[in-house]
């Protein structure tokens, strides 16, 4: 059914999927109608489906992703906090075509990799996530947080600025 013509077909095979929790939803992160990716990386992140996170983490690097997408795929970033996850996350706070809201939460994730929140930041759910070095987060910032700072819209340069502050960026 993942590769049913009908939307509504694939739609409904995600959400069985959703429900027990099988790894194999990344691969409706690729699919071609919106709300089935929307779907997908609503399950993954939401169900925390732990075999597809590192899917939906590299869904951060896709052109056009809407909010649901971009959001969780931030947050997936942050979960994993490796150092590739760490520039996939500052690669999207840096580009412009990205939404201003998009960027300034990528700055954020950033700006709180290295002592993430114990809740959930889209859930709000309690998902703690152990302490790591902000050496990782801070060494990707570094390139492109003061242009930002200087020249990003009104919610990037406030939290270019937290960023710089919190992570003590020369």
């Amino acid at each position: 059914a993942a590769g049913d013509e009908s939307a509504a077909v694939r739609l409904a095979a995600l959400l069985v999927m959703r429900r027990a929790k099988d790894g194999g939803i990344a691969k409706f992160l690729d699919d071609k109608a919106t709300g089935v990716v929307e779907e997908a990386a609503r399950a993954i992140n939401d169900e925390l489906i732990e075999g597809a996170v590192p899917a939906l983490a590299a869904a951060i690097k896709k052109e056009k992703l809407t909010r649901p997408v971009w959001l969780r795929a931030i947050n997936a970033n942050l979960r994993l906090g490796g150092a590739e996850q760490a520039k996939a996350v500052a690669a999207f706070a840096a580009e412009e075509g990205n939404s201003e809201d998009g960027r300034a939460e990528a700055l954020w994730a950033l700006a709180n990799w290295a002592k993430p929140p114990v809740r959930d930041r889209v859930m709000g759910l309690i998902r703690p996530i152990p302490e790591r070095s902000n050496e990782v987060a801070k060494k990707v910032a570094e390139p492109i947080v003061g242009n930002l700072a200087e020249a990003g819209p009104t919610k990037v340069r406030l939290r270019a600025a937290e960023l710089i502050e919190k992570l003590d960026v020369d």
